[in-house]
């Protein structure tokens, strides 16, 4: 609402920010609650297995889907960094 976005909340059709875990992730084991959000951001690297960013999926199976190509414009950019 600050944003002057209108309405908000989950529903259908609406854009959305959402992150997915891998909830057999070992570092989530047992966890749950505030201990499991405390895991998640200090412990697990790699639990995340899906993104949603303004509802478009941008992350499936722990894999951002435009891996190769952001990766190729940074070592471009290293490059470019390098020789300069």
């Amino acid at each position: 609402r600050a944003l002057g976005q209108g309405a908000w909340g989950l529903r259908a059709g609406a854009p959305a920010d959402l992150v997915g875990l891998d909830a057999q992730h070992p570092a989530l084991a047992g966890r749950a609650g505030d201990a499991l959000l405390d895991s998640w951001i200090f412990a697990a690297n790699g639990a995340v297995a899906a993104v949603w960013s303004g509802g478009r999926q941008v992350v499936r199976d722990g894999r951002h889907l435009a891996r190769e190509g952001v990766a190729r414009r940074f070592r471009q950019a290293m490059a470019a960094l390098a020789a300069a």
